[in-house]
């Protein structure tokens, strides 16, 4: 006879312990669930409560999956890192943006030609990224209604910003 184990829907969230380049991760969870963690710089893991080393410090958008039979559920926390790699932020109240919300088009003042940014949706998902060069504006016609973060790196230098698409 076959005993039935109810595993309940995940749900929870996750906290983290930053020590220098490393970050601790802690899921809540249980028996029968799987995780896939993102740390938002190439890597990746699946156990429940990791430490992931980074490179350079900045501001990480770490998401966290966690699964079961009964379904799932996505996590994401901007995660400050620092480290002794010598790096700075940009300042982020010299950089604004407008409008916001915006519909088709978002306008950047105060960042340098050649900053690179990637747009982040709630999900975790990068869905634009290029770099800005001589244009300090984005077309965001193609991006549906939402919040979306706005990831800039220059050189060793790294802001988020958010904003919000509407139509």
């Amino acid at each position: 006879m076959a005993t039935l184990i109810q595993v309940p829907a995940p749900s929870g969230d996750f906290g983290f312990e930053v020590n220098g380049p490393s970050v601790t991760f802690s899921a809540e969870g249980g028996e029968g669930y799987s995780y896939i963690w993102n740390f938002d710089d190439g890597g990746f893991s699946e156990q429940q409560n990791p430490t992931h080393t980074y490179q350079s410090t900045g501001t990480y958008i770490v998401c966290l999956a966690i699964n079961s039979e009964c379904g799932g559920d996505n996590f994401c926390k901007n995660v400050q890192v620092s480290s002794i790699l010598s790096t700075s932020e940009l300042n982020s109240e010299n950089i604004v943006i407008y409008p916001n919300p915006a519909t088709n088009r978002l306008q950047l003042k105060g960042i340098k030609s050649g900053t690179h940014y990637r747009i982040i949706d709630i999900t975790g998902k990068t869905v634009d990224a290029g770099s800005m060069v001589n244009s300090f504006g984005l077309d965001i016609s193609s991006l549906y209604e939402g919040i979306y973060l706005l990831d800039l790196q220059s050189e060793n230098e790294k802001a988020v910003k958010k904003f919000q698409v509407i139509r």
